[in-house]
């Protein structure tokens, strides 16, 4: 019973270590695909126009979008203010012509919806694959 009563309390602990995740999905009106790099990694493999990140856990990312066509390149810090939460970014034109990415929503990931058949899910990478 001692020991059952240690596993379970070893498992609590080590559960509360557990580090909590967060969802990004960014994405462009504009029919220009783009390459998502997060961390200096790039996460998709071929340019899509809708990116989805599963399993973030840092608070912070530094972000760099560069367009297939080489038009303009995006670098930006994206933060995650609360864990466990899917944060959706769009790509957009400033006043003076830049682009930039502003964020759209934030969805708890449980309530968040399922992926659209033109979203390119990708898990993140530290390291390139």
């Amino acid at each position: 019973m001692r020991q059952l009563l240690g596993i379970f309390l070893v498992a609590v602990s080590l559960s509360s270590f557990a580090q909590p995740i967060s969802d990004l999905v960014i994405y462009t009106t504009e029919p220009d695909p783009f390459y998502l790099i997060l961390n200096g990694v790039k996460q998709n493999d071929q340019p899509m126009t809708n990116v989805r990140v599963t399993d973030l856990n840092q608070p912070v990312y530094d972000a760099r979008i560069v367009f297939e066509s080489d038009k303009a390149q995006i670098d930006k810090k994206i933060y995650f203010a609360e864990p466990g939460m899917e944060y959706v970014y769009r790509i957009t034109e400033k006043r003076n012509g830049e682009l930039t990415i502003r964020i759209q929503s934030a969805t708890a990931l449980n309530l968040a919806p399922a992926p659209p058949v033109n979203q390119q899910v990708v898990v993140y990478h530290a390291t390139p694959s």
